[in-house]
């Protein structure tokens, strides 16, 4: 279960991006989502800026591993951006792959502020062009043969 402490850290740190005070991201809402056995409980985070664009952040733990799940979306949109997918789409396996923090015991909240300090500037570089609005990007989801 996700410490509700940590889960405010990770507001604060979120509410401090650099990217988000650049491009007016200032609606901020958050919930508490109860897991199941496939889907630990997780924090979700809202941000959104006032022409349409909504940034989601979701923080889980798991046994002894945490994730940090980051998208995109537009009102306009059916497709968002789901960063990590849109990292392996690039050829960037290994910065995809610092979502998943392993060992989350012994070195967790480091890591995930390294995380949160990686997606901002990630927002605000690479991304910054579809958080201003200016540029858009899909990532789409990738059913497996389920639909």
């Amino acid at each position: 279960m996700v410490d509700s402490v940590r889960a405010s850290e990770v507001r604060k740190k979120l509410e401090s991006f650099k990217a988000f005070v650049k491009w007016g991201f200032s609606d901020f809402s958050e919930s508490f989502n109860i897991g199941s056995a496939a889907m630990p409980d997780a924090w979700e985070f809202c941000v959104k800026n006032q022409i349409g664009i909504s940034v989601y952040v979701r923080y889980s733990e798991f046994r002894n591993r945490a994730n940090v799940l980051a998208s995109i979306a537009k009102q306009e949109e059916s497709e968002g951006l789901r960063v990590v997918e849109w990292l392996k789409r690039e050829g960037r396996m290994e910065e995809a792959a610092k979502f998943l923090i392993e060992d989350f015991q012994r070195e967790g909240v480091v890591r995930i502020y390294a995380v949160l300090d990686y997606l901002d500037n990630l927002f605000c570089s690479d991304l910054s062009d579809v958080l201003a609005g200016k540029r858009w990007k899909e990532t789409p989801f990738d059913w497996a043969g389920m639909r």
